[in-house]
């Protein structure tokens, strides 16, 4: 089996579409397609996924398609500002000129030479944020990883290099290059998985657990410690009785960090459970999603919103068959606390009754009730209720 090309280029000009595909020894596999990059990009991108069954782990796309500029600010700002920061002025610096407004654009930049009245010149390349996260998912699908989007104007041209094969090698070379010559549009950063969330909190967890014991043991050599030194000063009957007033405090201190210790394993329990309860709901779901479809009726995504809701979408024949899907849901999943609601239903216009209807369904699970921390309350508190 053909392994997979460390690099994949696609190059879309005004004439044409390439496609190079990189292997760890560098040689080069070209592909063509007479599709114009005088498309919009996505569409360009889709074209360049066919010409070749594998994708490289690493995609850099170059398009003659996107706005480029050059944009200056003073170099006093320039120089005060991290790469965010700047990013965000060059974007409302950029604004007026490219069209895309400064809270949706991503920009790619690459500083220039300070002009005569003191003032930075950057390199810009702009695009918008949703065009760049629909690309980088694109390409996620089909198992690369978008590594940036520049420009056609800021690399060499075809007509420097002897073949396709060198323009692209060539090129590859210019994006890639360190430090950076070429303003590029990076991908998304990667949102924190659910699972690594869970991790941090199993090791605070862990954390506090040992915490609690180091204390109880402290309290426990304590007591021993008080206890021996009573026994061999062999003090006046009122510092024997001041001693022992201690060693009952210091054992209702270890009692205290006992109960704190049995608390925190409670706690640890009762979140194992629900999170095992939300694992088996969520299998559930999907499990009844897949039981209970009519049969005109097809599943095409089934995504996440946020924590408590579901999004199914598909096609049905028929109108109805998307309420009868949802009913069916709803009864089924009724005794998991767990709402079926289907909030849209759109008619494609391929076939005489309007369909087939596209529709999307909401699943909505109601999660578990708070777990209440165990209480605190200081033990010199304590003392004095007791005393009253």
């Amino acid at each position: 089996m053909a392994r997979a090309p460390q690099h994949t280029l696609f190059l879309f000009d005004s004439g044409r579409t390439l496609r190079g595909d990189f292997a760890a020894t560098g040689e080069c596999t070209v592909t063509t397609s007479r599709a114009g990059g005088d498309r919009p990009l996505l569409n360009a991108v889709e074209t360049a996924l066919t010409l070749a069954p594998k994708l490289g782990r690493n995609v850099w796309v170059a398009s003659a398609n996107l706005w480029v500029q050059s944009v200056t600010l003073p170099s006093a700002v320039a120089n005060r500002l991290s790469g965010s920061e700047l990013s965000a002025a060059l974007a409302f610096e950029a604004e007026p000129l490219s069209g895309i407004a400064s809270t949706d654009a991503e920009i790619g930049c690459v500083p220039g030479a300070t002009l005569p009245d003191g003032s930075r010149e950057f390199q810009l390349v702009a695009l918008d944020r949703s065009v760049r996260d629909t690309v980088q998912n694109a390409l996620s699908s089909q198992g690369g990883m978008l590594r940036g989007i520049c420009a056609m104007r800021d690399l060499s041209t075809r007509e420097s290099a002897a073949s396709d094969t060198e323009w692209l090698t060539v090129t590859l070379a210019q994006i890639t290059a360190q430090p950076t010559i070429v303003p590029l549009i990076t991908a998304a950063p990667r949102a924190v998985s659910m699972s690594r969330v869970w991790v941090i909190a199993a090791v605070v967890e862990v954390a506090a657990l040992a915490l609690c014991f180091a204390h109880w043991r402290l309290c426990e050599s304590e007591t021993v410690r008080l206890a021996a030194e009573a026994t061999a000063l062999r003090v006046p009957q009122k510092q024997i009785e001041d001693m022992r007033k201690s060693l009952v405090l210091a054992r209702a201190e270890y009692q205290e960090a006992d109960r704190r210790n049995q608390a925190a394993t409670a706690l640890r329990e009762t979140f194992t459970t629900a999170v095992q309860r939300q694992r088996e709901r969520v299998t559930d779901v999907l499990r009844r999603v897949a039981d209970e479809r009519p049969g005109n009726v097809i599943v095409q995504s089934i995504h996440a919103d946020n924590a408590d809701t579901v999004r199914v979408d598909g096609l049905c024949m028929k109108p109805e068959l998307a309420d009868e899907f949802a009913a069916r849901l709803k009864r089924s999943l009724e005794a998991h606390s767990i709402s079926v609601v289907p909030i849209a239903k759109t008619a494609q216009g391929v076939m005489s009754n309007g369909g087939p209807w596209r529709f999307t369904l909401e699943i909505s699970t109601t999660p578990p009730p708070p777990v209440t921390k165990p209480s605190s309350t200081p033990l010199a508190a304590s003392k004095k209720g007791e005393g009253r």
